[in-house]
């Protein structure tokens, strides 16, 4: 997989919920998350 522009990103995050996340795995290893969303 080839690098990825900011257009390619399918959410966006507040700055708060940047933090939140950042704090959470502050000491854990970085890897990607997947992010289920349902309608309701």
């Amino acid at each position: 997989m080839g690098t990825r522009n900011m257009e390619d990103i399918m959410i966006q995050l507040t700055d708060t919920a940047r933090k939140e996340l950042d704090t959470f795995f502050a000491d854990k290893k970085k890897d990607p998350i997947r992010i289920y969303l349902s309608a309701g």
